[in-house]
């Protein structure tokens, strides 16, 4: 069972670029998917950003058998805190560009198709000092999509 922590939220009606308050050492995380209908594919991305560094780190990956474009949205963020869990960083600032996947996770009403992957990322969530989802732009997450679309050709680097 996860653990129940005082997240910073954003409320469910109001989605802001962002968090009122930053903490001074901030790790920027943006992912994105991209899902093939025809083959149930989808490739993940996600890009580090440092508050200080700039680009830290890109990862991307490879996932089959995916329900729908939500479900691989959702499969990239758990990916991207997978790989946050590996760094020494407690403070994260989690962006998507998918806005229904933010208001489900902000929400915690989570959709029967997406329960599973929504409570991993909650769980994995309660490991950082302060961490916060918002929506971002397509225009502003075009590296992540970019990674996205070529991990989606690059079936070899199968995640899940």
């Amino acid at each position: 069972m996860a653990q129940q922590t005082n997240l910073p939220r954003t409320s469910t009606t109001r989605y802001m670029e962002r968090p009122p308050t930053l903490p001074t050492v901030l790790l920027t995380y943006n992912s994105d998917a991209v899902w093939r209908k025809e083959t149930n594919n989808a490739g993940l991305s996600w890009v580090i950003i440092g508050s200080q560094d700039g680009l830290i780190y890109e990862g991307q990956g490879h996932a089959r058998f995916v329900s729908s474009p939500l479900m691989a949205e959702a499969l990239a963020v758990k990916g991207m805190l997978l790989a946050a869990s590996h760094l020494t960083t407690t403070n994260v600032w989690i962006r998507s560009d998918s806005l229904e996947l933010i208001r489900a996770i902000n929400s915690n009403t989570y959709p029967m198709e997406l329960y599973g992957v929504l409570k991993d990322i909650e769980f994995l969530s309660a490991s950082f000092d302060f961490i916060y989802f918002s929506h971002i732009s397509r225009s502003c997450n075009s590296r992540a999509d970019s990674l996205a679309k070529n991990a989606l050709l690059c079936d070899h680097s199968t995640m899940y």
